[in-house]
């Protein structure tokens, strides 16, 4: 499936740097089938460019897309509203790209008359999606800075090729504010970063 028929399906945008990097054929593989993809497991995860492929975001093939936003809607959405009478705002949609390595979802949180989605993480157990990043810029960057906690135990992982191909992917203000941390407090930025809650229910009448 093509990025182009799961958004009319979907009846969606993706965020314009996604968009930018499928261009760049990085992510070429999120087109295929999941048959195709257990095949080229292995070239994929080996391939230092590949979009995405880092620690704790695992990106949801194309064709498996709508399957999980079904998923989210009946075991999720529709789960808080039979036990906390909760349902999503009108003007809002969770859609889901990518998943923890617990099998949580990385959700685009669109918002009507908003262009571009804000980034949630929505936990199987809890009502309150955490937020991950104001828009898909700054989640490419909260993203490396939460694989940059495995590299204390990494020797040259920040001089790896992953990990400057990676970098090439954030928009100069946060590849700046990214080569501002000095290598040694990497580990522990993300530590120092806040991530509240997303206000996405009300309360069913």
């Amino acid at each position: 499936m093509k990025l182009s028929e799961l958004e009319a399906e979907l009846k969606i945008r993706f965020p314009e740097k996604w968009h930018q990097i499928y261009h760049s054929g990085t992510s070429d593989w999120l087109e295929l089938t999941a048959g195709q993809f257990q095949t080229d497991r292995i070239a994929v995860m080996s391939n230092p460019k590949s979009f995405l492929m880092m620690n704790g975001c695992e990106p949801l093939l194309f064709e498996k897309i709508p399957e999980r936003l079904q998923e989210l809607q009946v075991h999720w959405i529709s789960a808080w509203k039979k036990y906390r009478n909760l349902v999503l705002k009108p003007n809002l949609r969770l859609i889901p790209f990518a998943q923890t390595a617990g099998g949580d979802n990385y959700c685009f949180l669109y918002h009507d008359g908003i262009p571009e989605p804000e980034i949630v993480i929505c936990w199987h157990d809890e009502p309150e999606p955490q937020m991950f990043g104001r828009n898909f810029d700054e989640f490419l960057y909260l993203n490396l800075l939460d694989d940059a906690q495995i590299a204390e135990d990494i020797d040259g992982y920040f001089q790896s090729e992953v990990w400057n191909e990676q970098k090439n992917y954030l928009n100069p203000e946060f590849r700046k504010k990214l080569d501002s941390i000095p290598e040694e407090d990497l580990p522990f930025a993300i530590q120092d970063c806040i991530f509240p809650h997303a206000d996405i229910w009300e309360s069913e009448e």
